[in-house]
């Protein structure tokens, strides 16, 4: 069994196809996935109730980006919801903003099960 079976990933990015890839690496992991278009769409699944054990958020999508979306988790006192920060390239700007936002990491895409494994290693908590 996986270590990450019954765990459940909300996966946030404007592309329908980044998220069904996305999806299905973190399947390859054992986990369950959501899939959000929108932070907006993100935020009110958080807020719904669900038991979300990652988040995964592009931080470039229009109108809203993934730091908007780490800020708004933060502010709704979800301070130990694990989020990662996906992006095309790690721009300085962006990781620094982030740390400030207390993400919980980065991985750069396109990405494989074995790189988004090795930062869920470093991400996710133990036991």
């Amino acid at each position: 069994m996986s270590k990450y079976a019954g765990q459940l990933a909300l996966i946030v990015d404007d592309f329908a196809t980044a998220r069904r890839f996305m999806s299905l690496t973190l399947k390859e992991l054992g986990f369950e996935c959501q899939e959000a278009g929108s932070v907006e769409e993100a935020m009110t699944f958080i807020n719904s109730g669900q038991s979300v054990n990652l988040v995964l958020a592009d931080t470039h999508m229009p109108e809203k980006t993934g730091l908007d979306l780490l800020r708004d988790i933060r502010g709704a006192g979800h301070k130990e919801l694990p989020v990662v920060l996906m992006m095309m390239e790690a721009f300085e700007s962006v990781l620094m903003e982030g740390e400030q936002l207390k993400m919980s990491g980065h991985i750069v895409k396109p990405f494989d099960a074995f790189a988004l494994s090795k930062v869920l290693e470093q991400v996710m908590p133990k036991g």
